[in-house]
């Protein structure tokens, strides 16, 4: 894949991010089952993962994924270096979640308590909490 290829799916991909969270944040009456399917693939978009290859993956394993991934793609954001690192790419991986957290509470408008929001496992518990942080600003 070439340079420019690869930029597009990145910005294609962003673009899918920033129009679920739209989409979310105009619903009036939220599902809470619904937003933690659209959380979902607003994660997978960010990592720029398949959405049903995704599913019951944990964070972490969400992150290690990702990271894989834009190494085979020589994407210049991840270097063969950080994924071969003793600790499994902790490093790595702990930061694409920490960016992703913070691009949640942007993107979708809400106050997570940075604690809750870093120890949820999966797409799915951060989708139960974007869903009672709406409800409660709401």
């Amino acid at each position: 894949m070439d340079r420019k290829s690869i930029k597009d799916k990145i910005l294609k991909a962003q673009d899918g991010a920033q129009e679920i969270a739209a989409s979310v944040r105009q619903v009036a009456n939220l599902n809470e089952k619904d937003l933690q399917e659209s959380v979902h693939k607003y994660v997978c978009y960010k990592f720029l993962l398949d959405p049903e290859e995704s599913r019951g993956l944990s964070m972490t394993g969400m992150a290690n994924k990702s990271i894989e991934r834009a190494v085979e793609l020589k994407i210049p954001i991840a270097k063969e270096g950080e994924k071969a690192t003793t600790c499994g790419a902790a490093g790595s991986s702990a930061m694409k979640i920490a960016l992703l957290l913070n691009a949640i509470k942007k993107d979708f408008s809400v106050e997570i308590e940075p604690h809750r929001l870093g120890f949820a496992k999966d797409t799915y518990e951060v989708g139960s909490l974007v869903y009672h942080a709406i409800k409660k600003n709401r």
